[in-house]
């Protein structure tokens, strides 16, 4: 770690971006889904089941990183609201694939409206390339936190 050049100890922290994008997504969520009957952690759950119908949510918990129990209530008020139901997984009866429902399909299109308007703000003067580059950039460094903590996790 000794190699990193830093200008100015007090400003290089990338976490503090990534934080302060994380918390203006939400709030964007929030304002977005104000007349809905879902919250931004909801909107991400199903977002996960867009394309990919039939996860378990130990796909989803593994994707997003969130802890069983997080994922297990999200899946739960979905369920209660009508999003998603539950399969009993072929493979493991003990565990259950998530499937969307057709409240979940018709609302879609709001979903990916949503997106694109999120998208077209905050990428609107990046190049193609950079996107990709940072697209990229922050898989890896997603990879390596998760990494980090669950090696400072078991010792």
């Amino acid at each position: 770690m000794s190699d990193i050049k830093v200008k100015n100890d007090a400003n290089i922290c990338v976490g503090k971006y990534m934080a302060i994008t994380q918390r203006m997504l939400n709030a964007f969520l929030r304002q977005r889904l104000e007349n809905t009957d879902i919250n931004p952690s909801m909107f991400m759950f199903l977002l996960q089941l867009v394309g990919h119908d039939g996860l378990s949510q130990k796909q989803i918990n593994d994707s997003m990183q969130y802890n069983k129990g997080v994922v297990t209530r999200i899946a739960n008020q979905l369920e209660k609201k009508g999003y998603i139901i539950r399969k009993s997984n072929d493979q493991d009866h003990r565990a259950y694939r998530l499937h969307l429902t057709k409240k979940a399909e018709n609302f879609q299109p709001t979903m990916i409206n949503i997106l694109k308007e999120w998208n077209e703000v905050i990428l609107s003067d990046e190049t193609e390339e950079a996107i990709e580059t940072l697209n990229t950039t922050l898989e890896r460094i997603a990879t390596k936190s998760i990494n980090k903590v669950k090696e400072v996790k078991n010792g």
